[in-house]
């Protein structure tokens, strides 16, 4: 069988796990299609006809015209030992907040403000223990997009800094740095996220498409991070895909 499927379609080289991530990308734009007819979506769900082929054949035309061959099984990340290769984009935003860093990084620590700080982008749980959360990407279709996610960098007032588990679709890790603020005003807080959609430019320009945009899931993660550190709750704003109603409330206390 492998034999024939190189004789028609070429030698696989795209390896298992880009293979299911093409798959499940280009499932998910065929039934976006499907779903909401438009120029568009019929442009998307050809795309995804080709996405669902490369995975299916474990064969790349514009991989074999570079070069390059992942059919080990391996993605290019993996290979290094990283969840996530040095070329993914990295995204970076700051806000002042009139809080003391260890108010801020307390409140980001615990499972229930990380939950409501990024519920505007994805349902976030804990897993093991206080270290380990699982993501699901809000919206993200019949073939949902997550991952778990561990704590690599606890500096307390200082840093955090998480990174997804090797063998996620969506490789990602991320930091948050906490910094006193000039005259007094409370405290810098820096966001860093670094994203590595599967299938390199070409995923990321269709995730864009889609509506996932890293630069605007870190902007509004802090504006939510503000909200909820000054006055207890998130107010929602036009174009907050949460759907939580008016605001999004705490629920629990600052005190630690």
């Amino acid at each position: 069988m492998s034999d024939l499927l190189a004789e028609k379609f070429g030698v696989q080289n795209v390896g298992s796990l880009e293979r299911v991530a093409s798959v499940a990308l280009g499932s998910f734009l065929l039934w976006r299609g499907i779903k909401k007819p438009s120029l568009w979506s019929i442009t998307a769900a050809v795309a995804g006809t080709g996405l669902v082929l490369r995975g299916a054949t474990g064969h790349c035309s514009v991989c074999e015209a570079m070069g390059i061959d992942t059919s080990d099984g391996m993605p290019v990340a993996a290979k290094s030992g990283k969840s996530i290769s040095p070329s993914a984009p990295e995204i970076v935003s700051a806000q002042t907040i009139g809080k003391s860093a260890g108010e801020l990084y307390e409140l980001w620590r615990s499972p229930e403000g990380l939950r409501q700080i990024m519920a505007h982008f994805a349902d976030v749980t804990p897993l093991e223990g206080p270290t380990v959360t699982h993501w699901k990407v809000k919206g993200s279709g019949p073939l949902p997009v997550e991952w778990d996610s561990e704590l690599t960098v606890e500096q307390p007032g200082q840093e955090l800094g998480w990174a997804s588990k090797p063998g996620t679709m969506l490789p990602n890790e991320g930091s948050v740095y906490f910094s006193p603020a000039p005259a007094d005003r409370g405290t810098e807080v820096r966001v860093r996220f670094r994203f590595e959609p599967p299938l390199g430019a070409a995923g990321m320009a269709i995730s864009k498409a889609l509506g996932f945009v890293p630069k605007a899931i870190a902007s509004e993660s802090l504006r939510r991070f503000k909200a909820l550190a000054e006055t207890g709750e998130i107010p929602t704003v036009a174009g907050n895909v949460s759907g939580r109603g008016v605001s999004d409330a705490l629920g629990v206390s600052h005190a630690q």
